[in-house]
């Protein structure tokens, strides 16, 4: 991983954490990135925070319900970014990238990334299932985190810019 600025209040993910949570999403992100919209992304670094960072322009939140309570993920990129996945995403077709499909696909690509890492974790105690993604623009966009707190945030970059991938801190069901 990379030396990035790090937000205020942000602390280093451990090694358990790491090896058992974060390198399993950061795989099932580059995954998903890869297999849906065509673009490689690159891990640059993964902390924990109590509260949600906001990054980017657009976010997907998808609720997960993990053996030891609720939780959520969060997808986030700048619009720039959510037009070029869309384009990819939708590639070949002849439609108008507005905004509620760019939406769609930014959603998506959020269901693929909670597919993934559904299959990475199963047997664990971190293994969860997921429901469907809402995505919002603008300055709406917070009320998405709502009042969680614990995050485990990966920063990632690719050609289209950086992305972010949030997901709340669960402990173990053990």
């Amino acid at each position: 991983m990379m030396d990035v600025d790090l937000p205020p209040g942000a602390q280093p993910v451990d090694g358990a954490m790491q090896s058992e949570f974060v390198a399993p999403l950061a795989e099932a992100a580059g995954v998903a990135f890869r297999e849906v919209a065509g673009s490689e992304i690159f891990l640059q670094t993964a902390f924990r925070i109590s509260t949600p960072v906001d990054f980017g322009d657009r976010s997907a939140l998808i609720e997960l319900t993990f053996p030891s309570g609720p939780g959520a993920l969060v997808l986030s990129v700048t619009d720039t970014a959510a037009q070029a996945l869309a384009s990819r995403v939708l590639a070949g077709q002849e439609l108008t990238l507005d905004g509620p499909l760019v939406d769609d696909c930014l959603g998506e690509i959020a269901n693929v990334i909670a597919g993934q890492g559904k299959a990475m974790l199963w047997g664990t105690d971190r293994h969860y299932t997921f429901g469907t993604p809402r995505v919002a623009s603008g300055p709406g966009r917070a009320a998405l985190f709502g009042s969680r707190l614990n995050w485990i945030v990966l920063r990632f970059q690719s050609e289209l810019g950086p992305i972010s991938l949030q997901i709340t801190e669960v402990t173990s069901a053990k």
